[in-house]
């Protein structure tokens, strides 16, 4: 699986690549603050006590809030199919850290422009 993670304000921003077999079920994200060990024998990862469940579904991203900025956590992301087996993991880390004034200036003229782009083009449908 294919993955990665971006930074930002009290947040991590994960993408992937679902796998493509016929039986994949779901991906399973943890989340910790020390890389979770690879578990060889059969069980089910989600019962790892130093990890917490922050997604299980299909769509291939996730945005995990509330975090604390400055802190190094750790996303661990399993695939399984309907067999109940699960694929080697993918670990990513992030360190959240806060939006300068800049940045956040920057984004906020391009939503407006965005904003604004929508509003002409329902402004020359009239």
């Amino acid at each position: 699986t294919a993955a990665t993670i971006q930074a930002a304000d009290r947040q991590a921003v994960l993408n992937w690549r679902n796998p493509t077999a016929s039986d994949f079920v779901r991906m399973l994200v943890l989340r910790s603050l020390v890389p979770l060990p690879i578990i060889t024998a059969p069980g089910n990862p989600r019962y790892l006590p130093m990890a917490k469940v922050v997604y299980d579904g299909v769509p291939p991203r996730f945005t995990d809030t509330n975090l604390t900025n400055g802190v190094l956590y750790y996303y661990t992301l399993y695939a399984y199919d309907r067999s109940g087996n699960w694929a080697r993991p993918v670990t990513l880390a992030v360190r959240p850290l806060p939006i300068d004034r800049q940045t956040l200036i920057y984004r906020l003229k391009l939503q407006l422009l965005e904003l604004l782009k929508k509003l002409l083009v329902l402004l020359r449908g009239w």
